[in-house]
């Protein structure tokens, strides 16, 4: 297991972790994952301040979550 506890070593094992609680479909601001890349300070994913994702990233990930959040 990883240690942020979040599996993502594959697609079916990601987006079942993601769908089991880390996100919330069609409601990125009540998603854990959204929250985590927008956040600063403790808990922001990715956590080293050195790699953060891009806006585009970002975006990408909140209309993803805002579409439905399917695979």
């Amino acid at each position: 297991s990883p240690a942020g506890r979040l599996d993502l070593s594959t697609q079916d094992v990601a987006y079942s972790n993601l769908m089991d609680g880390y996100v919330t479909p069609g409601a990125a601001d009540s998603s854990s994952l959204y929250d985590r890349v927008t956040r600063s300070g403790m808990g922001r994913m990715p956590p080293s301040p050195s790699s953060p994702l891009s806006s585009t990233q970002v975006a990408n990930i909140e209309s993803w979550i805002a579409d439905g959040a399917m695979p």
